[in-house]
């Protein structure tokens, strides 16, 4: 099953959209085909965009958690008192919270990307 059986569109569902898509577009006298294989072209680009983009994001807010956690927590004191050690605490479980919350975005693009290779390389289009 293909991703437009899946949600309830048939093939013929979609090609007669694709078709009506196309004849708007030839209708437009400042737009030609080339626009219409150019929206294609985007429209397969932005497939595999997207999951670089949570690779990135997540890849970012690790070094965003990390460098939070280095500026406001940083090395610990060898005999702190209960205070700084309490601030220094809070700081640390903050900068933790951002690197795992990092990690899961990255995991999850990763996961995302590598559904989408498998499902592009070894399932067949229609």
């Amino acid at each position: 099953m293909m991703g437009s059986e899946v949600i309830g569109i048939t093939t013929f569902q979609r090609q007669d959209a694709e078709n009506r898509a196309e004849a708007s577009l030839v209708s437009q006298p400042h737009l030609n085909m080339a626009s219409v294989s150019q929206l294609r072209a985007y429209a397969d680009a932005m497939k595999v965009f997207k999951p670089r983009v949570f690779i990135l994001i997540g890849l970012a807010i690790c070094v965003g958690g990390f460098v939070y956690d280095m500026i406001f927590a940083g090395i610990p004191y060898q005999d702190p008192s209960p205070e700084v050690y309490a601030n220094w605490r809070y700081h640390s479980r903050i900068g933790s919270n951002v690197v795992l919350f990092g990690l899961v975005v990255l995991l999850l693009g990763l996961m995302w990307g590598a559904t989408a290779w498998i499902k592009r390389r070894f399932m067949p289009s229609n």
